[in-house]
């Protein structure tokens, strides 16, 4: 038998998890926006300075 805590649990979590898939489609969205639309020399600097950063070797 649920309590109206357990189901109200599982609507937070349930609520949370959609916010997440919706935030991290919005991230997605601006970031192949933005690489799409920019000049290829900025995103190869930007990946560039990225691996550099995460400390994988590229050269």
């Amino acid at each position: 038998m649920h309590t109206s805590t357990q189901l109200a649990d599982k609507t937070i979590v349930s609520i949370s998890a959609t916010l997440q898939i919706i935030a991290s489609a919005l991230v997605a969205i601006v970031v192949l926006y933005g690489v799409g639309f920019n000049e290829m020399d900025i995103a190869h600097n930007s990946a560039h300075d990225a691996r550099h950063a995460a400390v994988f070797p590229c050269h």
